[in-house]
């Protein structure tokens, strides 16, 4: 019974991660591919909502953190650690070789604050040492009350810390939605022997997260939730490129602008709340995950998901290499989509073929 159930569990969250990816593969395209003249009507409803993909991305990795300890025989050895450590430097490894084809060797954004990778990497490593603890629920909840308390101080006062709040993909706060994830995750872990306390525990969380987001909604408007954002603007050495890096020739520097936005406290805050709510909802679907076997086959590239977050964006690149930013109409833009989905699933699925016919 409990295999049933975690692996029902092991579904419930590839849902999510499929959530988080599919969203992930919409707004890239729409913000490097299709031009700015069509980003109207449902496709930009969809696209101004673009904080809570990485809140729920992170939220997600810290979740998948937790799942072993659901298991009632589940000891975390030193060999789990070790293994945390070692996934969570390979992630920022791949984040910085991503950043430096991008931008070249910029610092010190390549190794702290190079793509979403590098966050959940860094939100590996310190959970794994959090994970050790005998009280890892608590001192969780205490570590991610800190950091909360830590951004809304610094956004508050407007101080920025590079690359903490300042940077190409800055961590804070986006690390924090994984340590909330883990927090949560835990916590569901720990009440594991009495169902009925699970269920309500998941019912709060739906109620917290859904008055956080109705208090914003009241207070932005619907389509204003989650626009109040810091633009964060990075001024990038162009001796630093790829392109350039190993012929600087005179030595004279010149610098381009990379501008992205950031959360502030606000804006963190209704998408917490979005999530909460997105997580609880959907835990009570989690019997249909038992049920369909087609819902777990459609479930393919997020049990992928790191390969297909690297594959998404090398296919956009070659795509803008080939017709240029902000280039395709509304029409080319759904065909991508739809080409891009389909690759997404038939390399998932070659993978699965793969590992499946090596044991």
């Amino acid at each position: 019974m409990k295999d049933t159930l975690n692996q029902n569990r092991k579904q419930y969250i590839d849902f999510l991660r499929l959530l988080a990816l599919l969203y992930m593969f919409f707004q890239h395209s729409v913000l490097i591919l299709l031009k700015q003249n069509d980003n109207v009507g449902i496709i930009k409803i969809v696209f101004d909502i673009v904080p809570l993909c990485p809140a729920l991305f992170l939220f997600v990795a810290g979740l998948s953190l937790t799942l072993p300890f659901e298991n009632e025989n589940y000891t975390y050895s030193k060999k789990s650690l070790f293994h945390s450590i070692k996934r969570g430097v390979e992630l920022i490894i791949i984040s910085s070789i991503l950043f430096f084809i991008q931008f070249g060797f910029q610092l010190p954004d390549i190794f702290i604050s190079s793509s979403i990778l590098n966050s959940i990497g860094i939100l590996i490593i310190v959970s794994a040492l959090i994970l050790i603890f005998k009280d890892r629920a608590y001192i969780s909840l205490i570590f991610t009350f800190i950091l909360i308390c830590l951004f809304a101080t610094l956004d508050i006062k407007e101080i920025g810390i590079k690359p903490l709040t300042i940077g190409y993909e800055p961590i804070f706060p986006t690390i924090i939605f994984g340590f909330v994830g883990l927090t949560v995750g835990l916590f569901f872990a720990e009440l594991k022997k009495n169902q009925f306390i699970q269920k309500t525990y998941i019912i709060t969380l739906c109620y917290v997260g859904l008055i956080i987001l109705l208090f914003f909604i009241v207070k932005y408007g619907y389509l204003n939730v989650l626009k109040e954002r810091h633009t964060v603007t990075n001024m990038f050495d162009s001796s630093l490129t790829l392109q350039n890096i190993f012929t600087k020739g005179s030595g004279v520097k010149s610098y381009f602008i990379e501008t992205i936005w950031n959360y502030n406290i606000e804006s963190f805050l209704a998408s917490l709340g979005f999530v909460l709510a997105i997580y609880s909802i959907f835990f009570f679907l989690e019997p249909i995950f038992n049920k369909s076997r087609s819902l777990n086959k459609l479930l393919l590239p997020a049990r992928y998901s790191l390969f297909n977050y690297i594959f998404h964006l090398l296919f956009i690149g070659t795509t803008t290499l080939i017709f240029g930013y902000n280039n395709l109409n509304t029409i080319s833009l759904i065909a991508f989509l739809i080409i891009l989905l389909f690759l997404s699933y038939a390399l998932s699925y070659i993978i699965e073929r793969g590992k499946k016919w090596k044991r």
